[in-house]
């Protein structure tokens, strides 16, 4: 501007306002502006174990398929000549209700090494064995699936540029989306210009950083979630970074270029422009552009290539099974004890028969045979007093009584017979 140099060689951008007071040369680098992040870990989500399917999958398979399973195993069962014969009870030594139909039907789906009792009639049997082709099948897939879903992915603001929805409404993100540019640099006057609103959010919460270096450490240290800049100088400063942890996203606004700037009419500009051109021609500009400015961190070495160990926060989805399984187990033994303390009396008005058992075979026991109970009683009182007669005080005091000479030799010889009555108590319990 004041001839005290033939021209300015640096990273200078091209723009109306530098135009009015100097010259400048063909661009030899095209640029705009972009949005560099920061890659972040990825986490599982705790429902991870649930996106294999859709959930409209999930409640077809848990609300239909499986009741519409035991349901139709049970029913043959019960209405086949060779097992219920639509009766009461099952042919002696064939325990099945439709409680052990479910069960069944979960085991089988699940491929669980449990005890379970199969049906007797063959039409039953072959529901059984369709139901096991599909639980075969159902739990192929979704292992294989699963194992896709369980990869820990790399995670990152996916902006689409300076238009994206994050950067003009941030407060509607939770938290608040954060970004900021360099103060009184060529990026802060275009967002003046040309995007009032985000330039009064980076004003107003003071995002602003004194130089680029200052930026990309906001970004690294999470102070900001994206920064606004050059686009051939974040995507040098992503390249060259050591743990290869940031990423230029978006396509780029305000497309420009670098120029070589001189003096007003300066006789330098013509002949720069014809080297610049034949540079253009040739593909010199391109190969040096990829010699110095591409770093060793690339987009395609963000992609995971081998399996990383889980974290406590990346097996999250089994705990939660877990955790969810023993909640509803401690919800099943708070009905046990409402059934066995208030509605057994009442059910045993209602089914006297005990219609209950081909439901569930320990609710029509329960019903049927209350004299299970007097037994369990009658064995707790038996118990106790064998305790006590066991006891060492009791034991003294016999030993006190006894006598010196033959009746501790006698007893030996004749020890005293059990009375056969409480032997046959304690078998049939």
């Amino acid at each position: 501007m004041h001839n005290k140099a033939d021209m300015c060689v640096t990273s200078l951008k091209l723009n109306s306002e530098r135009a009015r007071d100097i010259d400048f040369s063909l661009p030899f680098l095209d640029t705009g502006i972009s949005i560099i992040v920061k890659i972040r870990s990825g986490v599982l989500s705790p429902t991870a174990f649930l996106e294999p399917f859709e959930y409209s999958t999930w409640v077809i398979i848990l609300f239909v398929c499986i009741h519409v399973a035991a349901i139709s195993i049970f029913l043959f069962e019960w209405v086949s000549p060779y097992s219920f014969n639509m009766q009461k009870y099952p042919p002696p030594e064939h325990k099945f209700s439709l409680f052990r139909s479910y069960w069944l039907v979960w085991a089988t789906l699940f491929s669980a090494s449990v005890s379970t009792d199969v049906p007797k009639s063959t039409v039953s049997r072959l529901m059984a064995l369709v139901w096991a082709a599909f639980g075969l099948t159902f739990l192929a897939v979704y292992t294989a699936n699963l194992a896709a879903f369980m990869i820990t992915r790399v995670q990152y603001y996916d902006l689409s540029g300076i238009h994206d929805p994050m950067l003009n409404f941030p407060h509607d993100q939770k938290p608040p989306f954060r970004f900021g540019t360099v103060d009184g640099g060529n990026t802060h006057e275009t967002m003046k210009r040309n995007w009032h609103k985000m330039h009064e959010y980076v004003k107003h919460n003071k995002y602003f950083r004194m130089n680029i270096s200052a930026g990309i450490e906001a970004v690294k240290n999470e102070e900001l979630d994206a920064f606004i800049y050059d686009a051939v100088v974040l995507d040098y400063w992503a390249g060259k970074d050591a743990n290869c942890a940031l990423m230029t996203v978006g396509k780029w606004a305000s497309m420009t270029g670098y120029g070589i700037g001189f003096p007003k009419n300066s006789p330098h500009t013509s002949l720069v422009n014809h080297y610049m051109l034949q540079y253009q021609q040739k593909g010199d500009l391109e190969r040096l552009q990829n010699f110095w400015l591409t770093g060793a961190c690339t987009p395609d070495s963000h992609s995971q290539t081998q399996s990383a160990p889980l974290g406590i926060e990346n097996f999250l989805s089994a705990f939660v099974l877990l955790a969810g399984g023993i909640i509803v187990s401690v919800i099943v033994l708070g009905f046990e004890h409402i059934y066995c303390m208030h509605l057994r009396k009442p059910l045993q008005k209602i089914d006297p028969n005990g219609w209950c058992g081909i439901i569930s075979m320990a609710m029509g026991k329960s019903l049927t045979f209350t004299e299970a109970v007097d037994r369990v009683q009658e064995w707790r009182s038996r118990t106790q007093s064998l305790a006590s007669t066991n006891s060492p005080q009791l034991k003294r005091r016999r030993s006190a009584n006894l006598r010196p000479t033959e009746e501790p030799f006698n007893q030996d010889l004749n020890p005293p017979r059990r009375s056969p009555r409480f032997l046959q108590v304690e078998t049939n319990l």
